[in-house]
């Protein structure tokens, strides 16, 4: 865990020069860093159980508010809350998704609720 984002975001460029394409890949999230094998992370987890399931992707909502949500954001419907890292909310406004003011639980309640409001106007 590092002192702040900032420096977490420092350590982590310098870490995937350092390693390259290799199996272990750097994730960070706030302030902390964790070394991950890319078929572990959240996105190919959550793309198995829909699939398992038979739900779509685009109808699979997924919250993510740093880095380590992005292969996840990427491959659903994705949601963010105010705090997130700047290149979360980029990555969920590119692709359409619902970026919410007010930060952590106060968002995710938020985009809920955004969600609920618009299922009930199309039915």
């Amino acid at each position: 865990v590092f002192p702040d984002p900032e420096t977490a975001l420092a350590a982590h460029t310098k870490l995937l020069d350092l390693m390259g394409a290799d199996n272990l890949r750097p994730v960070r999230n706030h302030r902390g860093i964790a070394l991950r094998f890319p078929i572990l992370g959240k996105g190919p987890i959550l793309a198995k159980l829909s699939e398992h399931l038979g739900i779509r992707p685009e109808l699979v909502l997924a919250m993510g508010d740093s880095q380590n949500d992005m292969g996840m954001l990427q491959r659903f419907l994705p949601a963010t809350t105010g705090n997130a890292d700047q290149e979360v909310k980029e990555l969920v406004e590119a692709r359409g998704g619902i970026i919410a003011q007010r930060e952590r639980s106060e968002g995710v309640g938020d985009v809920l609720e955004m969600i609920v409001t618009r299922l009930e106007e199309i039915a």
